[in-house]
């Protein structure tokens, strides 16, 4: 009865790939694992689809036709009105290494994923991006624009990370 309800109620998630077989690999292990997926191959129409509609999941590949990975990643995150704030962006590469990954987060990335990939690989990775709500996942990408928004302004770094550092109550206090 479970797996009927799952199909009723799809998650959504957003695949930015240009390779026609990866699109068709992905694809597929997405749907297997519930995904209603839509597919964007640039990195302009993926940046537009994420401001018009919220999804679950975002994949995209680093090397997009138009705009890459490193630029799309932050245009979802730091769009104004963009509904994707808080949703897991994995990227998808076969650039992915450990000394790499790093700079993949640093975009705005959740994490990372190494093309090609398993399907068991792909659902360990989805669950640990979305362990964080999506609440607390925007808060934390909102906290990295301040801050980068901070040290451009030339802003004392220190101070900032004593703020960032602060609970709840002391925050309420400010």
């Amino acid at each position: 009865m479970e797996p009927e309800k799952q199909k009723i109620n799809p998650a959504h998630a957003l695949l930015i790939e240009d390779d026609e077989a990866c699109q068709r690999v992905m694809t597929h292990f997405l749907q297997q694992l519930n995904y209603e997926v839509d597919l964007a191959d640039e990195g302009e129409k993926a940046v537009k689809m994420a401001q018009d509609k919220q999804y679950d999941l975002i994949l995209t590949d680093v090397r997009n036709k138009g705009i890459s990975g490193k630029e799309v990643i932050p245009l979802i995150r730091n769009k104004n009105k963009s509904r994707n704030v808080g949703t897991p962006i994995i990227v998808w590469s076969a650039f992915v290494h450990k000394k790499n990954e790093e700079m993949y987060l640093s975009w705005g990335a959740d994490g990372a994923l190494t093309k090609p990939c398993k399907i068991q690989v792909l659902k360990i990775a989805i669950g640990e991006c979305s362990a964080l709500q999506r609440y607390e996942r925007k808060f934390r990408h909102r906290i990295k624009i301040i801050e980068q928004e901070w040290k451009a302004n030339g802003g004392k770094k220190e101070l900032l990370e004593k703020l960032c550092c602060l609970d709840n109550l002391q925050l309420s206090i400010l």
